[in-house]
């Protein structure tokens, strides 16, 4: 796999605003990846490809823009900016055009992002059943050719079905020695065909819907000492109807009936955590 990339970023503040946006493009090619050949057969019962090691173009963009407010001077407390934004990572809309444009990052490991990022979340701490890759929310390990490349691990396929997220947070300081940040998700996957034709292809005709779910996660941090913090953190994730439907298609396959069967989990996601920072 060769992959090039290019970004742009810029931020600012005026007044109050305190913008935010990124731009990345990611271009190259994956050589011999007959792979999609074997899963084309499986799927339509005819070759796609004359020649299986056919070079794959990769062409695939994210954007992301946020705006906090600092109102801390308007509200008297040390910081107070809530904030709104959006991720839009692009995802492959046709895993078999003979094209990946589903975008990988080189790491991917937006949980340490200053708006949105926080050790508090769910979504990033990794979920195969969505294919987020421990750091992402992203769910890159959904792709179904086996052409690799990106993430944390190097096993972000190029043709994941991306990402939207709309979403917003605050962040607040009313004293020294106390602080909280949380942040509220909405998740959808940018585009599910692919997930449709992995799961035709393993006998589970589907129709995934596109959304993810809902993720609420706070964190409250109390210095005690200069060198001494406590953390108290939570987090929910309400699955949406995207992941209810993967999780019944899976299960539908490991029992091995009709997809109707499959058992949907609409059990909650929760996250508790209390940490001690002591700095020597």
């Amino acid at each position: 796999v060769f992959r090039h990339f290019v970004g742009l970023q810029g931020y600012g503040q005026f007044g109050i605003l305190k913008p935010v946006f990124e731009i990345a493009y990611n271009w190259g090619d994956a050589d011999g990846y007959g792979t999609l050949k074997s899963v084309y057969d499986a799927v339509y019962g005819t070759s796609y490809f004359t020649n299986t090691h056919k070079d794959l173009d990769i062409s695939a963009y994210a954007l992301y823009a946020d705006v906090a407010f600092d109102l801390s001077e308007q509200i008297g407390w040390k910081q107070f900016e809530p904030h709104v934004g959006f991720y839009y990572v692009g995802g492959d809309s046709d895993p078999l055009d003979g094209k990946f444009s589903g975008f990988t990052a080189v790491t991917a490991i937006d949980r340490f992002t200053p708006r949105f990022g926080t050790e508090a979340g769910i979504a990033f701490d990794g979920n195969p059943v969505l294919g987020q890759i421990v750091y992402s929310m992203v769910p890159e390990q959904l792709g179904m050719v086996g052409a690799m490349g990106g993430g944390i691990t190097g096993t972000a396929n190029l043709d994941t079905p991306g990402l939207v997220m709309i979403g917003g947070g605050l962040k607040a300081k009313p004293f020294s020695w106390v602080s909280y940040k949380g942040n509220i998700m909405f998740l959808w996957f940018q585009t599910t065909d692919g997930i449709d034709i992995a799961l035709q292809s393993a006998g589970q005709p589907a129709d995934i819907n596109r959304f993810i779910g809902i993720e609420w996660n706070n964190e409250l941090a109390f210095k005690v000492y200069h060198n001494v913090t406590i953390k108290a953190q939570g987090a929910i994730l309400f699955p949406g109807a995207g992941t209810k439907d993967i999780t019944a298609a899976l299960d539908a396959i490991d029992r091995n009936v009709t997809p109707d069967q499959g058992k949907r989990c609409n059990d909650k996601s929760i996250r508790l955590a209390l940490e001690l920072i002591w700095f020597f």
